[in-house]
């Protein structure tokens, strides 16, 4: 399987190379994150997400590039086998998680600034 893996990403790769599209350039196009399509060039299956965001992903990648999708798909699950069945609440968990994570950070950087504000204007408020 990982000879697939390896041979699936040198064919995403070379796609993307005869079109003269850098990594990156498509990483901003698709909005997948740079280390995602590099994963998915390299065949690391390690730092892949889950099954149902590489579904979205490969056919922002296909769409992207202009690669029939139905190929692309045969040639993933070849690689990485079929899909099972997504579990919508292991779905509505995820999107919770993520929510949570994106408050957080959001809460954080709020915090951040306001110290930053009374740090830098400190003497007014003496």
């Amino acid at each position: 399987m990982q000879e697939q893996r390896a041979e699936l990403g040198r064919y995403l790769a070379a796609q993307r190379e005869q079109r003269g599209r850098e990594l990156r350039e498509l990483a901003k196009a698709t909005r997948i994150p740079a280390s995602l399509l590099e994963a998915l060039e390299y065949g690391d299956a390690e730092r892949l997400p889950d099954r149902v965001f590489l579904a979205n992903y490969l056919k922002a990648y296909a769409a992207e590039l202009g690669l029939p999708l139905a190929e692309l798909e045969a040639r993933f699950q070849a690689a990485y086998g079929r899909a099972e069945e997504i579990d919508p609440v292991a779905l509505e968990r995820a999107r919770r998680r993520r929510a949570l994570l994106h408050a957080v950070i959001a809460g954080a950087l709020a915090l951040a600034g306001l110290v930053a504000f009374f740090v830098m204007n400190r003497s007014r408020f003496r």
